[in-house]
């Protein structure tokens, strides 16, 4: 089963999620997915990967968000660390 991320941003809930046809196209975008398997060795790539896959995992329930409004989502999180503080 594929995990989602429901938040609400501006009273209007985001499912963030992944599928086979997100992860292509991700990939047909010139972002290879291998580097979300680097993280491990390379948290530095950090900054570039986790914003990307923010953006990309917007598409398969919210096609129409833009790259821009996904950053300022993005950035009102308050806490990215996951741990639930």
């Amino acid at each position: 089963m594929a995990k989602q991320i429901t938040f609400k941003y501006d009273n209007k809930e985001y499912i963030l999620e992944f599928n086979r046809d997100t992860f292509k196209k991700t990939e047909l975008a010139g972002f290879p997915l291998s580097r979300v398997e680097g993280l491990e060795h390379n948290p530095s790539d950090a900054i570039e990967v986790i914003p990307e896959l923010w953006f990309r995992a917007f598409q398969m329930h919210h096609p129409s968000v833009t790259r821009d409004e996904a950053n300022e989502m993005y950035r009102s999180m308050a806490d990215k660390g996951g741990d639930g503080e």
